[in-house]
């Protein structure tokens, strides 16, 4: 199988390369840094997805894996989001259909959804997008692109991913709580889908292999509530972090540009059912908060 990825060289990306370069793919890398696995099966075309000035790497391609992009909390303004997250899927979609690429894999996010105001139905690919950050809308126009021009795509909606090299909720948290500090919102009551590295890999790999077209929500079934993550956090990080309460009306409140990105996520109930991922690719993700907080803690040991 002959790939174009993009996001080969950030933490998800990476660990994707990795196992492609298993099954024996060769692979086209595009983007403005280099992967840094060196390999015969990989090529890295420079390129930058803003940019109208440079070409596309000669096709023919069998897939299209669309994994770089900005995250959320990380960009500066509404136009950044829209630069990286959906202008580059734009130029992608477009050159998928020019050259009859036959499959799009797409790396949303759990974002597109918005609030879950139950937790006892987390939602599934059908209920309403009501994601209204600046990252939401972003995935969410990108993911309205691809299925309006393409038909054979693969889109991920991906809950928070946390794992050894990480980035996000989970891993921030952890940093903070080594330093002394924990911002608490809701009394902890709050509660999020998750998904481990080692998981959310499985999945790509199978749609890479499966094609299976589609939207699916990618996350381990379990449900984790705030108080919950704190207390395996304590568990693995023995000491002591102030507990900072951040009452519910903080929620509602509209903090300045560069603090809203960071503190909405807080108070973001974010829950996703996994079932038609989980039967449609036969894969039952194995690792849950308890086991996955533990391999991060061992990581750290080594």
């Amino acid at each position: 199988m002959r790939i174009l990825m993009t996001g080969a060289s950030g933490f998800i990306g990476k660990q994707i390369l990795n196992q492609i370069l298993s099954e024996g793919h060769s692979l086209v890398s595009l983007g403005r840094r280099a992967p840094e696995i060196q390999s015969s099966q990989v090529t890295f075309h420079p390129f930058d997805l803003n940019s109208d000035r440079l070409t596309f790497p000669e096709p023919p391609f069998d897939t299209i894996l669309h994994f770089a992009g900005i995250a959320s909390g990380e960009g500066k303004s509404e136009k950044e989001y829209m630069d990286i997250n959906f202008k580059s899927t734009e130029r992608l979609v477009r050159y998928a259909k020019d050259n009859s690429i036959p499959h799009f894999i797409f790396s949303s996010s759990a974002s597109v959804y918005g609030r879950s105001d139950s937790i006892d139905e987390p939602l599934k690919e059908d209920s309403f997008l009501n994601g209204s950050t600046d990252y939401a809308r972003s995935k969410i126009l990108a993911e309205s692109l691809i299925r309006k021009e393409l038909t054979g795509y693969t889109i991920f909606r991906i809950s928070s991913v946390y794992g050894i090299g990480g980035k996000g909720f989970v891993n921030k948290l952890i940093k903070l709580y080594r330093k002394k500090l924990f911002p608490y919102p809701l009394g902890g009551r709050g509660k999020k889908s998750f998904i481990h590295i080692q998981d959310l890999i499985e999945f790509v790999i199978r749609g890479l292999n499966q094609k299976k077209f589609g939207v699916f929500n990618l996350a381990h079934p379990e449900i984790v509530s705030y108080k919950e993550l704190l207390k395996e956090i304590e568990r693995n990080y023995p000491g002591f972090a102030l507990r900072i309460p951040l009452p519910g009306f903080l929620e509602t409140w509209d903090f300045p540009k560069g603090l809203n990105s960071k503190l909405k996520p807080l108070f973001l109930q974010s829950l996703i059912d996994p079932q038609r991922a989980i039967h449609e690719f036969g894969f039952q993700p194995k690792v849950g908060m308890v086991e996955g907080m533990k391999g991060l803690r061992a990581s750290e040991k080594l």
